[in-house]
Order: C-alpha cells, then sequence, then structure tokens
C-alpha cells in the first residue's frame, strides 16, 4: 500500500471515528513525532568510523598537505567533468 492510500485509508477512518478514538490517535502521533524529533538530533557515527586520537588526526592532514605538495590532487572542475551525466 502506497503513502497516497494509507493517508487515503486513515482520513476516512478519522472523519468517522468518535471524538475519544481521534484524541487518542492524536496523542500517540504527537509521541511518534517527538520521539522522532529527538532521534534525527542524536549524532551517531557511521559504523566504518573510528575514534582518532588528535595526533592521528593531525598526521592524517600533514599527509593531505604532502599530496596536494606533490600534486597528488583533483579539482572541482575535473571532479565535475568526471562525473557529469548527460
Amino acid at each position: 500500500m502506497g503513502a497516497d492510500q494509507i493517508r487515503s485509508s486513515l482520513l476516512r477512518q478519522v472523519e468517522s471515528s468518535s471524538d475519544e478514538f481521534i484524541r487518542l490517535v492524536s496523542v500517540v502521533v504527537q509521541a511518534m513525532v517527538q520521539q522522532l524529533d529527538e532521534a534525527s538530533t542524536e549524532t551517531v557515527p557511521p559504523p566504518w568510523a573510528k575514534p582518532k586520537t588528535v595526533t592521528e588526526r593531525n598526521r592524517e592532514l600533514l599527509l593531505a598537505d604532502e599530496q596536494i605538495d606533490r600534486g597528488e590532487y583533483i579539482t572541482l572542475a575535473d571532479l565535475r567533468k568526471k562525473y557529469k551525466r548527460d
């Protein structure tokens, strides 16, 4: 069942329901929205991310700078050309 069908079905049910049922549905929906809002503000690192020390991060930055100095990089214009879709 697609989202539009579910929406239509829910609207029909709400229109033919008692005030008590509508209040109950409203409370449930508000609780779910609040729970989703709280979950969306949590920052969860991706599973492949591992915590690094300041020393490790600095080492990576220095290595990246060295790569740039050697010309081992791609410009934004070249990247756009590489992935340009017709």
